[in-house]
């Protein structure tokens, strides 16, 4: 291993991964390296909280086997922490003392989970979920359970509620929001996921705040709510994430919730990349998803190999399949915003659709069922269709 790169990369996440792969595909010569603090190679997150009950090996969730980065020309360090970048020096510190010099960095460094202040490290069984090794510790522990609590209604926590009701636990959903999903599904479309809950006779709690964990007395923990006390074997939390912006604060770079970049994913350092969940873009957004943080990784790797790439700032969609049905959104208008927008649904059974038109111009999608429309939705978005096209291409949706 060397310790002076063309390219250094840090973070191994999707971002990081799919810049490490760009600038490889942008220059043949340019040496790369991909630096990541867990003990293992790029894997895809997204399938954490959707393999709890089957579980997983410890190498398949990989998105490319170690064979393939060294075939590619692209050294990589696992478990390995980086704790200062020197933004003048172009150099940057591990945590074991080793510096390593770069000619272009780019920062994928992800996101951390939102960790409720008051929980405490010495009770049993709680969880946050987000890292592959928190997964591996849930899925030991579900094992041999009864009941479970899991905290926040995003797609994370649906996803893990599902996999641990498939499993015969019993199973309270908690959310301090009217729905299921708030940012990602309609009222419709909530609705229709909320009856599979129901169905399985799941206890959905919406507008509800876990204010203290304690260890229970019947069950190895206690739940404060605001208006009522729970009793569970096993709690997850999934609250969302905040970007891990503290290496480029430290550095100099222009931070504000995430690193701040332009349109070509640049910091305010000319040499300094930002991808993924901790970029921040122009106006102010902080996306979060998985094939927005790939693309995203995909620019800001080619840059740093000497491309000129644009990020087009496309949406993306995000799909959640949980009780064998389709859950599929892109670009869904926040409620305050609906009055901005004509609102086209339709439902046939349990298949739904809406669609939101701005201007005469396809804006957003929200989906339930029928998975093949997907890549055209997206497509239709992305591009902005008119109504006419929309109707043309898909009928009556």
């Amino acid at each position: 291993m060397k310790d002076v790169y063309d390219i250094v990369i840090v973070g191994n996440g999707i971002a990081g991964f799919s810049a490490a792969k760009a600038a490889r595909e942008q220059s043949l010569e340019r040496s790369v390296l991909l630096i990541g603090d867990e003990d293992r190679l790029p894997y895809k997150r997204t399938r954490l909280s959707k393999s709890i009950a089957s579980g997983f090996g410890r190498d398949a969730l990989q998105l490319q086997p170690g064979e393939w980065f060294a075939a590619q020309g692209i050294d990589l360090m696992t478990g390995r922490r980086v704790v200062g970048v020197d933004a003048e020096a172009h150099t940057l510190t591990l945590a074991d003392g080793q510096m390593l010099r770069w000619g272009k960095l780019v920062l994928a460094t992800g996101a951390s989970p939102l960790r409720p202040h008051f929980l405490r490290d010495d009770l049993p069984d709680v969880f946050v979920l987000r890292s592959i090794a928190e997964a591996e510790r849930l899925i030991a522990a579900s094992r041999g359970i009864e009941t479970a609590c899991v905290v926040g209604m995003g797609v994370l926590g649906v996803e893990a509620a599902a996999e641990l009701l498939s499993m015969g636990r019993r199973v309270t959903l908690i959310g301090d929001c009217d729905r299921l999903m708030p940012r990602h599904l309609n009222r419709t479309a909530a609705d229709m996921l909320r009856k599979e809950f129901d169905a399985r006779e799941a206890e959905l709690i919406t507008n509800g705040r876990v204010e203290d964990v304690t260890r229970g007395e019947q069950r190895a923990l206690r739940l404060k709510l605001r208006d009522r006390v729970l009793e569970a074997d096993l709690c997850v939390f999934c609250l969302g994430v905040t970007p891990n912006v503290g290496l480029a604060r430290a550095a100099g770079l222009r931070v504000n919730r995430g690193i701040v970049v332009d349109d070509r994913l640049q910091t305010s350092r000319p040499d300094i990349y930002a991808a993924g969940d901790v970029a921040e873009h122009p106006d102010g957004q902080v996306t979060g998803l998985w094939h927005a943080a790939e693309h995203q990784g995909q620019v800001a790797g080619a840059n740093a190999a000497g491309g000129d790439v644009v990020d087009s700032r496309l949406p993306f969609r995000l799909k959640c399949e949980v009780f064998g049905r389709y859950f599929f959104s892109i670009n869904k208008p926040p409620d305050d915003e609906l009055a901005e927008f004509d609102v086209q649904e339709s439902s046939t059974g349990d298949v739904y659709h809406c669609l939101y038109f701005r201007d005469g111009l396809l804006h957003g999608v929200v989906m339930v069922g029928e998975p093949d429309r997907a890549k055209r939705y997206e497509q239709a978005a992305r591009e902005r269709w008119t109504r006419e096209k929309v109707s043309k291409s898909f009928g009556k949706a």
